[in-house]
């Protein structure tokens, strides 16, 4: 057991492996800082192994549906929103999208 504790510890301060535990600050704990802080992680609700795994799960199943959702919304956002808005664009005459106003010389 300490032979495997010894390499771990040796594998911790390896530069690669020393770049992913510090993204796993960001992401991993994260998610559990969240889960226990905004979603009643704290304590349980809840008496017996049974009934706080059904919690459990259900915390973590909507924290991966919140996810999901702020992936589809920014990828609506950043990616299919501009497209569509430069077809708008191009569909329109030059005189209809920039105002009278931007392009008067005075």
């Amino acid at each position: 057991w300490a032979k495997y504790m010894e390499e771990a510890e040796h594998l911790r301060h390896v530069p690669k492996v020393r770049d992913t535990y510090k993204k796993r600050k960001e992401t991993i704990e994260r998610v559990f800082a969240e889960a226990k802080e905004r979603h009643c992680l704290r304590y349980t609700n809840y008496r017996g192994l049974a009934k706080v795994k059904v919690q459990v799960a259900l915390i973590f199943s909507c924290l991966n549906l919140k996810k999901l959702a702020k992936r589809k919304l920014l990828n609506f956002i950043f990616f299919l929103l501009p497209s569509y808005l430069s077809k708008e664009i191009k569909a329109k005459s030059p005189s209809q999208v920039i105002p009278k106003r931007a392009l008067s010389t005075s």
